[in-house]
């Protein structure tokens, strides 16, 4: 299922697997995401910094426990005073070695500054990540929600509804996680060890050492595992988009399975890719217990063998009881780390594999862009004028050689069969093609090359009812007054009259303010159509583009539908394009397309004495008018 206001009619058969990596530049995605968070950046920064504090007074609280024992504890229970130093023992200088009590008051007024400290600032902390994460996710949803809505069908084909809402919600709330906990987290992990060591190591060399062998072999591990964790959450990524495309396709298209009692195979589809979804998540899973039970015996062996080192130096008498403390606190520091190492590399793999879709969505060039003089505005009176116009989707020509002049206030009429390229002309008059240098031609408004111009501009000039109509879920009223929100009701029942809308909605429960289910679910095909032409009349756009949107109306509702815009848009440039020749005749020029190119053109009367393809299809269509009648 495609966004309906994004998709262009034209297909593109891509490997969803490799999403984003053609168009992923050279940057790494962290590097990507910095930039994309821009004016975020330094409130992270400040985040980290105050991530440091906390953490460095975590750190300097064991050195408090080595001046207790040797100075305080030891010497009250009989033993010889320690004067052992570290950075706290300037407070207990000009103590007596006797005041057990005023010593300790020191230390404990020390202790308490640092844990004042420790939980202000991680309070603070906290609330500034929060507070500049979301705003960061609120930044990036805007920047992927603007992308989708600016992206050309062609690219935006590439991807289901499933893939851009998950690009829209997990993966930028993946990528802001990382940056409010996960790199806080690293920087915490640094300041301990790098305070633990050299602490350690203020008290002997050789507490380090089996920390030092430990991170060595750490290193090995996470190389193995950051490449395995990556495919894993590459899979994961890949089922879940498919599952909420298939979740969201039986919600929309529920009508067409319950018509066809496709229930047990849709929900056999389901049930593959859910326990396919199950899988991927186990698999992660044992990926990760694996590695988690490697870094824990990396950090469990750490400890012991760190704690035989300084059982031994203890017995050398070269550690005190205080330092023997202190050294078992920056040990656990110093491992604990270890324990974890496996959940925050499988979160920067899960980053990793969400930047890269993410910023491959956002880094995918959009054919379609605003010219040289985006800021020219067009008249209220556009002449448009096209020139051979060519356009090409890979090897298959869509359009070939159009020629059609289009004065202000012509009536053009496009008949041909499915696939003719009808909508592909009325789509590159609106700029949702572009001619390409290959296929060459131009499209004119006012003598300016409509790739010069803005795309909204180019936009405005046209009223465009598409054949597939798409209703939002919302009132009636909203749904007409799309390109005017604030549009009054009166405005909004005289476009209903004129596109015989008024009718059927004043006898809705709610009228004008009843709510349309999601794509209009409730209302039938007529019903909707006349809704979209109602929408397109209120924008008062100079140029109106019918794409074969009376399909579902009988014939007399139809004429009245087309009389009513002649008598209230006389002046209007009107472009239909249909499969009935009854909704073409009175225009002032018939074209008639075949494998995209025209191969009749001329009034009404002038193709029916040419007695050509419009002939045939003209005839044949009153032959059956009449025996209907009969």
């Amino acid at each position: 299922m495609r966004f309906p206001f994004l998709h262009s009619g034209a297909s593109v058969k891509v490997d969803r697997g490799q999403m984003g990596k053609d168009n992923q530049k050279s940057m790494g995605v962290a590097r990507q995401s910095m930039r994309v968070f821009g004016r975020r950046i330094p409130g992270f920064v400040v985040g980290i910094l105050l991530g440091v504090v906390v953490n460095g007074s975590i750190a300097l609280l064991p050195l408090i426990p080595t001046l207790l024992i040797d100075r305080i504890i030891t010497p009250a229970l009989g033993g010889q005073v320690v004067l052992s130093d570290n950075l706290f023992s300037g407070f207990l200088k000009g103590q007596r070695a006797d005041d057990y009590v005023g010593s300790f008051l020191i230390l404990a007024g020390v202790f308490l500054v640092l844990m004042v400290a420790k939980h202000g600032v991680s309070y603070g902390r906290w609330l500034l990540l929060q507070s500049v994460g979301t705003k960061g996710e609120n930044d990036l949803r805007e920047k992927v929600f603007g992308k989708m809505v600016a992206q050309n069908g062609l690219g935006a084909s590439k991807y289901t509804s499933g893939d851009l809402i998950t690009i829209c919600t997990s993966d930028i709330v993946v990528v802001k996680d990382f940056y409010a906990d996960q790199v806080v987290y690293f920087f915490g992990v640094l300041t301990f060890w790098g305070l633990s060591a050299y602490f350690l190591l203020t008290i002997h060399w050789l507490l380090i050492l089996c920390p030092l062998v430990g991170g060595v072999l750490s290193l090995v591990c996470m190389r193995w595992y950051t490449k395995t964790s990556n495919k894993r959450y590459a899979k994961i990524r890949d089922v879940s988009g498919e599952l909420s495309t298939t979740v969201q396709e039986n919600i929309q298209g529920v009508r067409v399975v319950r018509a066809y009692a496709t229930e047990s195979i849709e929900q056999a589809k389901f049930d593959k890719q859910n326990e396919g979804f199950r899988q991927a998540y186990l698999d992660n899973a044992k990926t990760q217990a694996k590695y988690t039970t490697i870094f824990n015996a990396i950090g469990s062996a750490i400890m012991l063998g760190s704690m035989g080192i300084a059982i031994y130096l203890a017995l050398e008498s070269k550690l005190t009881i205080g330092q023997f403390a202190t050294f078992f606190a920056y040990i656990n520091l110093i491992s604990f780390p270890f324990y974890t190492l496996a959940g925050v590399l499988s979160e920067y793999q899960n980053f990793v594999v969400s930047g890269k879709r993410l910023f491959g969505f956002l880094n995918a060039p959009n054919s379609i862009q605003d010219g040289k003089l985006a800021l020219q505005k067009i008249g209220s009176t556009p002449s448009i004028v096209v020139r051979d116009a060519s356009v090409s989707e890979g090897e298959q020509v869509l359009l070939r050689d159009i020629s059609v002049d289009l004065p202000y206030g012509k009536k053009l009429g496009i008949m041909g069969r499915t696939g003719s390229g009808k909508t592909v002309f009325i789509k590159a008059l609106c700029r949702f093609f572009d001619m390409g240098e290959k296929e060459g031609g131009v499209i004119l408004v006012d003598g300016v090359d409509v790739r010069d111009l803005g795309v909204e501009e180019v936009r405005r000039v046209f009223g465009y009812v598409m054949q597939d109509v798409f209703l939002f879920s919302d009132t009636v009223h909203n749904n007409i007054a799309f390109y005017e929100p604030g549009a009054s009701l009166e405005t909004v029942q005289k476009v209903a009259k004129i596109a015989c809308a008024d009718l059927f909605v004043t006898g809705l429960q709610d009228g004008y303010d009843t709510i349309i289910g999601e794509k209009g679910v409730g209302l039938s095909g007529g019903q909707k159509q006349r809704l979209s032409i109602a929408r397109a009349l209120l924008k008062n756009a100079p140029v109106l583009l019918f794409d074969d949107c009376t399909s579902a109306l009988d014939m007399e509702t139809e004429q009245k539908i087309l009389q009513g815009i002649k008598e209230h848009y006389p002046d209007r440039t009107l472009v239909i394009a249909s499969h009935r020749a009854s909704s073409v005749k009175h225009c002032d020029e018939i074209l008639y397309f075949e494998d995209g190119a025209i191969v009749e053109k001329g009034s009404h009367e002038e193709l029916l004495a040419l007695g050509g393809r419009y002939a045939t299809v003209y005839q044949a269509q009153e032959a059956a008018r009449v025996d209907c009648l009969d």
